[in-house]
């Protein structure tokens, strides 16, 4: 997987919000934002890589999560870190 190919996923897979207020539409650009820097932050200093699959698996708890209002607890790595600073940014 290339680079590009996280960034293209998030901005499908989140861009489809359709015709939304402006300030869901840039949480939701936030998000990306946030993911693509992690991503990067992550292979500067660790040399690992952050893939489509790990993101998506986050995508769905994530999104799981803020229908029934719960996270699951025994988060790991990756997916835990994704998820936990999505949730910092809804908190403000």
């Amino acid at each position: 997987m290339t680079e590009d190919n996280l960034k293209e996923y998030l901005e499908s897979h989140f861009g489809r919000v359709g015709r939304v207020p402006d300030e869901v539409r840039n949480i939701v650009r936030r998000l990306i934002d946030l993911t693509l820097q992690y991503r990067d932050r992550l292979k500067a200093e660790t040399g690992e890589i952050l893939t489509v699959e790990e993101t998506k698996i986050a995508i769905d708890i994530f999104l799981s999560g803020l229908k029934t209002g719960r996270i699951p607890s025994r988060l790991e790595g990756k997916t835990a870190e994704l998820i936990k600073l999505w949730m910092n940014i809804l908190k403000g």
